[in-house]
């Protein structure tokens, strides 16, 4: 084989079109709104015929059924109803109504919604339904009669408040004017009456729990009063203000007294400790002396016993002991001393006194000493008197103080059944206030409602027209819609390569445009007049093919590849013709290319001589294919070794051997990964054209000698379940997939063909003067 050629591809630079399906998920996300809308504008397009003829029937039916019901009566009444006035004795009522102004309320509308499903309710109507059943002249036959309940009576009967006022619009329909007349005049009736008995229900329910709260108030305030009495006679209280007063100016008194009765024994004790200095005898003796002086007995025989004491101490200086004298003097002596102890005694009223002692501590009192001993003992007697009422004010003292802190606690007791005493009474005059205001009130701002317009037996029946179309087009948009959702949901298989990409996950590296002229391409003649009949389909059917491989270079560049394997899940996808267009296009890009025919059941040999007949779309002759002639086709289609033949230019063909592809042989023989070895070396691209993937062990086995899938997907055939089916077998045996190819599209509305279709006008321009692809190969054969 020759040397290859350098490449004519610049690696820097990148493709000339953006494929829109290998954007990054970003762009996609940008408006999910817009991608909603654009997948309900193709369904539309898909099941566009579905949904026009199920809409259309059913349009004409339920039409058809409207244009023969029988006409319908129509009439109504308008009711003045004014909301109630805002309750004075509520002041949040009050508050609302300051802050509504002079607009509607919020209250209002509540008011009149709630008007409004009262005015349906069971209560009202049910009266009403059993007066227009008892009326059999509307009725031409029982069966009508049953017929009516109350959820058909509903039915015909409308209420609504007209739009910013207080007119309530009241109206019936049904097949008889006469019936409907009727109805409207009970209905007015119920509504004039209920408005009455719910404002007088409404006063009467007001009064009641006025009422009702008044002897309650009564009693709790006769309670309080009851037991504020109870507790006054129980503390002997009358008024816990003026009784504090008199209790805290006693208790100033008895502390007044106090600091006076302390400096009155201060001064005491000061002068019974001078006047027992001064005498140098204690109380005890200061009572003894006292005692004695005034015994006049007692002082009698102490002077005598001194007089004798002093004749004794006389003789003494004159005569020794035996004298007779002395002797008589001391006898004297030893007789007064019984007697003067005798006298004490009697005069110390039996104190246990030694007399003696008494006649030898004492001398013979003078006034002096007399009265300093009484002015003692008077002192001693009031230190005693003021301890005494010492104490008795500090008793005192302690008992007031106890007496606060009672009248502390009876206060508060008497304070809580005041205040409450003062609630119930404020309370119980506010209940007979309200009580009297909502009298007044209720006479004053009761306004029942008011029949504002006459009811009038309807003479034409009720024009609906208007809705009977719209009903009947509504009814055939649902019944379109939903039938072209089922159909959508149904069908399993991918549309557009949008749903391709979202379902499987993998980039959609190409979108080949649908070409009918190749169904019948099966024999030469066939080929020319395909090709001399669709030359502006093809160009772009070809540039398709040349932005996918475009692609598949462009991923050779980031993940290097030689060898590609462009299978399908199922059979009729195109993989053949992929792969050898594929190869084709890589071929006019000066890629050596060996295209290899790996699918023993059915070889294509013999479809890509006819094929490759039909490449020849450039004018230039330098860049012509080197078609095959007859002989040519004839040995290519009949070479059945294992050596590459060539087709074109830069592009082999090599038709692979029964056995070689044979399951069994892939498995344990490495000739075929020998021989892609060798191929490698001869070759820029090698790409396998392989049996579909589902049911068939070869596909995979042979996936595993190549660098990497192409997948195949039929649009509008292919089941999603398989390919998602074959993707997993892939992934699974760890097989690398490059992308899908999106076949057959067949809405040329993306971006893509822009390009395509701009290409196409610039070579028809072209072609206008020169002969065709189909001419030149006849002229050459």
């Amino acid at each position: 084989m020759s040397d290859p050629k350098p490449s004519t591809i610049n690696l820097d630079q990148a493709p000339l079109l953006e494929n829109p399906l290998i954007r990054s998920q970003e762009q996609f996300d940008d408006d999910e709104e817009e991608l909603d809308l654009r997948h309900l504008f193709r369904i539309i397009r898909r099941r566009g015929w579905l949904m026009a003829i199920v809409g259309l029937t059913v349009s004409g039916l339920v039409g058809f059924k409207f244009f023969k019901q029988p006409p319908v009566y129509k009439e109504s009444f308008q009711l003045l109803v004014q909301p109630p006035a805002a309750d004075i004795t509520n002041p949040l009522a009050g508050a609302a109504q300051l802050v509504s102004g002079l607009g509607v309320s919020n209250r209002d509308v509540s008011y009149f919604e709630t008007q409004i499903q009262v005015m349906q309710s069971n209560k009202l109507l049910s009266p009403v339904l059993a007066e227009v059943k008892k009326q059999k002249q509307f009725f031409k036959n029982s069966e009508k009669l049953d017929k009516l309940t109350l959820d058909r009576f509903l039915k015909n009967l409308q209420i609504k408040q007209s739009k910013d006022t207080q007119i309530i619009e009241v109206s019936y329909k049904d097949l008889s004017p006469q019936l409907v007349k009727f109805v409207l005049e009970k209905l007015a009736s119920a509504y004039l009456d209920y408005t009455i008995a719910d404002q007088n229900a409404q006063s009467e329910q007001k009064l009641f729990f006025i009422e009702r709260q008044i002897p309650i108030i009564q009693k709790q305030l006769s309670g309080l009063q009851k037991q504020l009495e109870q507790f006054r006679l129980k503390n002997n209280l009358i008024d816990p203000q003026n009784q504090g007063e008199v209790i805290a100016k006693s208790l100033i008194e008895v502390n007044k007294a106090q600091q006076e009765t302390n400096a009155q024994l201060r001064d005491s004790i000061a002068l019974y400790n001078n006047l027992r200095q001064q005498l140098g005898i204690g109380e005890q003796q200061a009572i003894i002396l006292n005692a004695l002086t005034e015994s006049p007995r007692y002082m009698g025989l102490l002077n005598k016993l001194r007089e004798v004491d002093t004749k004794l101490a006389a003789a003494s200086t004159r005569f020794t002991d035996e004298n007779t004298a002395i002797q008589q003097l001391k006898a004297e002596r030893e007789n007064l001393i019984p007697l003067i102890k005798q006298e004490a005694a009697i005069a110390l009223n039996g104190l246990s006194v030694n007399p003696q002692q008494v006649i030898d501590g004492f001398v013979s009192p003078n006034t002096i000493r007399q009265n300093l001993t009484q002015q003692l003992l008077a002192t001693t007697n009031q230190v005693r008197q003021l301890q005494a009422r010492q104490q008795s004010l500090a008793v005192s003292a302690q008992g007031i103080r106890q007496q606060v802190q009672n009248l502390a606690h009876s206060a508060g007791r008497y304070a809580d059944l005041s205040g409450q005493i003062e609630i119930a009474k404020q309370s119980l005059a506010a209940l007979l206030t309200a009580k009297q205001t909502l009298e007044v009130e209720t006479a004053k701002s009761f306004t029942p409602w008011r029949l504002v317009s006459d009811i009038h037996l309807p003479e034409k029946p009720e024009s609906q027209l208007i809705r009977n179309i719209l009903l009947s087009l509504m009814a055939g948009l649902t019944a379109g819609g939903a039938a072209g959702l089922l159909a959508e949901s149904l069908d399993r298989t991918f549309h557009t390569p949008e749903e391709l990409t979202e379902e499987t996950g993998l980039n959609v590296l190409g979108t080949i445009p649908y070409q009918p002229s190749l169904f019948g391409l099966k024999k030469r003649p066939r080929a020319i007049e395909i090709s001399q009949k669709a030359i502006p389909q093809w160009t772009a059917f070809l540039e398709a093919y040349s932005f996918l491989y475009t692609n598949l270079f462009f991923i050779r560049e980031r993940s290097p590849w030689r060898s590609l394997l462009v299978s399908s899940s199922v059979p009729n996808e195109g993989k053949s013709t992929t792969a050898f267009y594929v190869a084709q296009a890589a071929a006019n890009m000066g890629q050596r290319v060996l295209l290899v025919d790996g699918d023993r059941y059915f070889p294509q040999q013999e479809k890509w001589a006819l094929l490759a007949k039909l490449g020849n779309t450039q004018k230039n002759e330098a860049s012509e294919l080197m078609l095959l002639n007859d002989a040519d086709e004839s040995n290519f289609t009949q070479n059945s070794s294992a050596a590459p033949i060539k087709l074109a230019y830069n592009l082999d063909v090599l038709i692979s051997d029964q056995k070689a592809l044979n399951p069994a042989e892939l498995v344990t023989s490495r000739s075929l990964h020998q021989m892609i070895d060798y191929w490698k070396l001869q070759y820029d691209v090698i790409i396998i054209d392989a049996p579909p993937l589902l049911g068939l062990s070869d596909t995979k086995l042979l996936a595993s000698q190549a660098d990497g899938v192409l997948l195949v997907v039929r649009l509008d055939q292919t089941s999603r379940d398989l390919v998602k089916e074959s993707i997993l077998e892939l992934k699974m045996s760890n097989i690398k997939v490059f992308g899908v190819v999106a076949n057959a599209v067949k809405h040329a509305n993306r971006r893509d063909y822009y390009y395509y279709n701009y290409y196409r006008q610039a070579k028809e321009s072209a072609n206008l003067n020169s002969p065709s692809p189909a001419e030149n190969l006849i002229q050459k054969n």
